[in-house]
């Protein structure tokens, strides 16, 4: 009766095998294409991203890398790292306004603070005028 048996629990056995090898197989390939969109995620961070990207790029770029495919990502994240720094550094300082400590007569000045109120005729500004008066 066991030997009965035996060839179909046999097949199933290698059946069951090579479906975990098939989902094993898949998780991989999975792993594979999602580094893959995180390397080239990483890529544009470098060129788009605010200092929010930071953290995650310093954790990736720090991270230990025991596989290929994780040495990869961690080596593209240590490319992108210094970019993306100087980045939220310019980011950051383009923000600060700038202006003069002293007014300046200097004549290949472009710019030159104000240093007094125009003298405007208050009559020789332009007014709006309503619908009404200009049919008159």
């Amino acid at each position: 009766m066991k030997r009965k048996y035996q060839p179909k629990i046999r097949e199933k056995k290698d059946a069951i095998k090579s479906n975990e090898y098939q989902v094993e197989q898949s998780k991989i390939k999975a792993d594979e294409a999602t580094n893959q969109c995180l390397v080239a995620t990483l890529h544009v961070l470098g060129k788009f991203a605010d200092a929010n990207a930071l953290p995650t790029v310093r954790r990736l770029a720090n991270m230990d890398a025991h596989t290929g495919e994780q040495q990869r990502l961690r080596a593209s994240a240590l490319a992108c790292l210094p970019i993306l720094e100087a980045r939220v550094i310019h980011l950051q300082t383009s923000g600060t306004l700038l202006r003069a400590s002293a007014p300046s007569n200097a004549p290949d000045m472009l710019l030159r603070a104000a240093t007094s109120e125009p003298q405007i005729d208050t009559e020789q500004l332009l007014r709006a005028v309503s619908a009404a008066s200009t049919r008159d």
